[in-house]
């Protein structure tokens, strides 16, 4: 339950930059080298088995908190929804925040169809998330271009938003 540095030279173990209560969730990067890090700097940040039940009729939330060079800058963003088990997706608002930008993924789509499993969510996707059909398995550009986070620091609160919109049915949000 503890965020490290670790050295990939020697492998030593840094300080502790946070210590979690519950589950760990979170990335801590630098650069080697003076600032800016290299242009081919990447990172993939996960969260699995983090189950959130989709109550009838609510939103549920999930965060994810990076912690890190604040030199790095955002190119480009990917978003994987691996698996969301929800009866009647068409009545479904799905969406990311990081800082003050707010980014629709996927606004009622898929009608009567249920579950999305194994979406990425990618603005240079062949075809748009309006145009999917349920279950929702494969790329799509989202509702709105992932490319409003690009030029910010990727440090801060990641939001999930996942909303269920109408009575009737409910979901759970696996990874």
């Amino acid at each position: 339950p503890q965020l490290r540095v670790i050295d990939t030279t020697t492998g030593a173990l840094g300080p502790i930059l946070c210590t979690y209560t519950a589950q760990a969730t979170g990335l801590a990067a630098m650069g080697s080298g003076p600032p800016p890090p290299p242009p081919a700097f990447q990172s993939t940040i996960c969260r699995n088995n983090g189950t959130r039940v989709i109550a009838d009729n609510s939103t549920v939330y999930d965060t994810l908190r990076m912690i890190g060079n604040n030199q790095c800058l955002i190119t480009d963003v990917n978003i994987r929804i691996d698996t969301i088990t929800h009866t009647w997706v068409s009545d479904m608002s799905i969406s990311i925040k990081h800082n003050a930008t707010t980014i629709a993924l996927f606004t009622n789509r898929g009608g009567s169809g249920d579950n999305i499993i194994g979406c990425i969510l990618n603005d240079s996707a062949a075809n748009p998330i309006s145009g999917g059909t349920a279950p929702f398995t494969g790329s799509f550009r989202p509702e709105s271009p992932l490319s409003g986070f690009n030029g910010q620091a990727p440090n801060g609160d990641w939001v999930l938003s996942v909303n269920d919109n109408a009575t009737g049915d409910t979901g759970i949000l696996k990874a």
